[in-house]
């Protein structure tokens, strides 16, 4: 399933064409740069999709999924923080059929005052029972950890006090401006050329633009060294959450801090995962990732210590996080690297997942050399490398942005940190503003 070779991308018509075997669907991703940072009211262009797949003017919604499931199509929109993107897939011999359908969506969707007053009421539903589960708590409070004064300091939806008002004209006029956005239209097939001729037609027609190098540049920073603590009663476990700085595709220090991370954050081979949970008994989750985000690469680390025992836990990995780059050997290197490959050959196999991967680094301006050359250049790294990126970046360089779910009174608690209720928490989030 591995490509022949790697995507065309031609930025004049902003089209990836991957050539890979697709089991005889076509595979596509229409990626638009309009995400919740430009839309015209918090929680507008996530009405807007799930209006989308409401049905139409000539469909209810139950009509227009069985439409769907006679094509075999499968169709989703995904809502970001400086990008809305189309997620399709169908077997070529419908996929006329299918772009009809979708176009159908785009062009004539059924957006009435009715259908949005339901959807607006499932929607403050589900926010209010989000206030009682303390992973949907953290979420919420580390967006506000990263982006205090900015729009993804809200969830993609909105929250009530945002969606307040939110009317069909407004809804219409965001569609127009997500349909003119500029567009990166990937595909994946046999011949992709021939199915993306096809699927340009989902594009916004002559106001729409071609996607361009810093499409994404809108999407606000992150805040580094924020700590929010959402104070929840006597819990014996604390949630938190940590995001800390990483080098970006193409700066020196990647590649080592790829290595870094594997060796630290890898799952069970990884360090934390033995030293927290196995040696210590000081946490049951121990989940890191390193990957993009709307503004580049970061580090992410979920942990739930025993409220007793945070403070160690915090210590502990830190800790871990400086001397797993000091103590690393070559046989642990080779089991990184291997980890690696796996992976990468585990996306490579899948064209939904080689899509994403191509069409990601696309979006973002990455070269795909670089992307497909990672576990060699990371193979041949020299381990004296590591010390200085663990000491550079991430939770070994400076105070992360975190997050704390549990009983302020017992936590230690760094200078500065915003300390909520969950009724302050909702105050705050209900607001026009964060």
């Amino acid at each position: 399933m591995t490509p022949s070779r790697l995507p065309d991308l031609d930025l004049a018509t902003a089209t990836l064409l991957l050539r890979t075997p697709t089991r005889g669907l076509a595979i596509a991703r229409l990626v638009f740069a309009h995400g919740i940072v430009h839309e015209r009211q918090p929680g507008a262009v996530h009405v807007l999709a799930e209006m989308l797949m409401r049905g139409t003017r000539r469909r209810s919604y139950g009509a227009l999924l069985e439409s769907m499931d006679d094509l075999a199509l499968s169709f989703d929109i995904h809502v970001g923080h400086a990008t809305t993107t189309l997620v399709l897939s169908a077997p070529e011999e419908c996929i006329d059929a299918a772009v009809a359908l979708v176009r159908e969506v785009f062009d004539d969707p059924l957006i009435d005052d009715a259908e949005l007053d339901r959807l607006l009421s499932v929607l403050d539903e589900e926010a209010s029972s989000n206030l009682d589960d303390t992973d949907a708590l953290a979420s919420l409070a580390l967006r506000r950890a990263l982006w205090p004064a900015h729009r993804p300091g809200l969830p993609v939806e909105g929250t009530p006090g945002t969606r307040a008002g939110l009317d069909v004209p407004t809804l219409r006029r965001e569609l127009e401006a997500l349909r003119s956005a500029p567009s990166l239209l990937c595909v994946a097939h046999d011949a992709p050329g021939a199915v993306a001729a096809q699927l340009s037609a989902l594009r916004g027609g002559a106001a729409a633009r071609p996607w361009q190098p810093g499409a994404l540049a809108s999407a606000p920073p992150r805040q580094w060294g924020r700590t929010v603590v959402i104070d929840v009663g006597d819990l014996e476990t604390t949630q938190v959450q940590l995001v800390a700085r990483a080098p970006q595709p193409g700066d020196a220090d990647f590649d080592a801090a790829t290595l870094h991370h594997e060796l630290v954050a890898g799952g069970a081979s990884g360090a934390l995962f033995k030293v927290l949970r196995g040696k210590l008994g000081l946490s049951y989750t121990v989940e890191s990732s390193f990957e993009p985000g709307s503004d580049g690469w970061a580090y992410a680390l979920r942990l739930d210590p025993e409220t007793r025992r945070l403070r160690e836990a915090l210590a502990q990995t830190a800790r871990v996080w400086r001397e797993a780059a000091t103590v690393a050997t070559a046989t642990q290197q080779q089991a990184a690297v291997t980890r690696l490959r796996a992976r990468r050959a585990m996306d490579l196999a899948s064209p939904e997942a080689t899509i994403g991967l191509y069409g990601g680094a696309a979006a973002r301006g990455e070269p795909f050399a670089a992307l497909e050359q990672l576990p060699d250049r990371v193979a041949a790294l020299p381990l004296d490398a590591l010390p200085p990126v663990a000491e550079r970046w991430g939770i070994g360089h400076e105070q992360p942005a975190m997050v704390l779910v549990g009983p302020a009174a017992e936590l230690p608690l760094p200078a500065g940190a915003e300390v909520l209720t969950v009724s302050e928490l909702k105050a705050r989030l209900w607001a026009a503003y964060p």
